[in-house]
């Protein structure tokens, strides 16, 4: 009420121009837009510009808005594969940027359940991967997909058995129990997208080759022992539909 009084009058109160009003107004917005980062055209940037980087990382500050709020550095992303959830396995995985269009991703799956009739597939697996994007690293929105191929290496523990396992990878895994190790290797394909703020959707599939090394028992618990082998597979690696949470050093400007 003191405000309208102020600018519009009373009989019985001093009045304040209109073109002071309007100055005032004015010095207010130029105050609040100057604390809000303009957009940034990252295609725009001249060659010669010197990106500002931050004290304490070699990186440089990518001038990038994430959840419409602040600019921000993103280096590293924390994951889930949904596919490995929903057979039972729990995983997590961080991939760190590394240079513009390269990541290092290092996920990490465990499974130490048995089912009933000592059905099984515990495993323990680590699957470090070198990947080279065809785009701006981590920069996809859900229309601009981001697409890279990965190197991968992966080691493996397994106790698995009483599951029939895809893609002929033991000779009778219905009928048998199969503990033992892996090692090996395989080339990705994967498309990444943004969901909205600093969520974003993968989806990729691998092919892989793992030479495998084991002991076989009959699929009981403590069945007897039926000899020792090993194995080469070829084929169909992880299929990855994973949920990527972007973390971000700010920058603001």
């Amino acid at each position: 009420m003191q405000l309208h009084y102020l600018l519009i009058g009373k009989s019985n109160r001093p009045r304040i121009p209109y073109r002071i009003a309007l100055t005032l107004c004015l010095v207010w917005c130029l105050g609040v837009s100057a604390q809000v980062p303009l957009r940034y055209n990252h295609s725009a940037t001249p060659v010669s510009m010197s990106m500002p980087r931050l004290a304490e990382t070699n990186y440089p500050v990518s001038l990038r808005q994430i959840g419409g709020s602040r600019w921000v550095t993103p280096m590293m992303t924390i994951k889930t594969n949904v596919t490995e959830l929903a057979t039972t396995t729990l995983n997590v995985g961080v991939e760190q940027y590394i240079g513009n269009r390269l990541s290092v991703s290092i996920p990490v799956s465990y499974n130490p359940w048995t089912f009933n009739d000592n059905k099984k597939i515990k495993h323990l697996a680590i699957q470090p991967e070198f990947r080279i994007w065809f785009g701006e690293t981590f920069a996809g929105s859900f229309i601009n997909v981001q697409s890279f191929i990965g190197l991968q290496l992966h080691y493996l523990y397994y106790n698995v058995g009483g599951i029939k396992l895809p893609f002929g990878m033991f000779p009778d895994p219905a009928s048998t129990r199969y503990e033992g190790q892996g090692a090996g290797g395989g080339l990705t394909y994967a498309n990444q997208f943004g969901l909205g703020g600093r969520w974003r959707g993968e989806v990729g599939t691998t092919l892989a080759f793992s030479y495998l090394w084991y002991d076989s028992y009959e699929c009981k618990t403590c069945g007897a022992f039926k000899g020792s082998g090993t194995r080469r597979y070829i084929g169909p690696g992880k299929s990855s539909l994973s949920i990527i949470y972007l973390t971000a050093i700010y920058a603001l400007y």
